[in-house]
């Protein structure tokens, strides 16, 4: 997810011009308040197995992602330049990127465990 973000985020920079902001908003704050209900009605869950931590950190990374293009959105309206849009998809691959590499470490934890009680 993390390499695709960043590929789009490259594509946008020599292809697209300016995002339409109002647009980005809107959909934006819709997927934000889904997202931050998901999250809120996962948190229990959040220090559970390596899936069950995945589907939380997603969950949250989805909520931060959301809210980060809210307000890039706003600084595209103000500043009429993409730039504010394509930092945050910078900083929301970076963020996917770091979720990935926990879950790895934490389903690589699990695996050997669980292959130190088998033997």
């Amino acid at each position: 997810m993390g390499v695709g973000v960043l590929a789009g985020t490259v594509y946008r920079v020599f292809v697209v011009q300016l995002p339409e902001a109002e647009l980005m908003g809107l959909f934006g704050i819709g997927a934000l308040l889904v997202n931050v209900i998901c999250a809120v009605s996962l948190m229990k869950h959040r220090t559970g197995d390596a899936n069950v931590q995945a589907v939380w950190l997603f969950s949250r990374n989805d909520a931060l992602g959301n809210l980060a293009v809210v307000v890039a959105a706003a600084f595209v309206w103000l500043t009429t330049t993409p730039w504010p849009d394509l930092i945050v998809a910078a900083a929301i691959a970076g963020l996917f990127l770091q979720s990935a590499w926990k879950i790895i470490e934490g389903a690589h934890h699990e695996l050997a465990a669980a292959a130190e009680i088998s033997n």
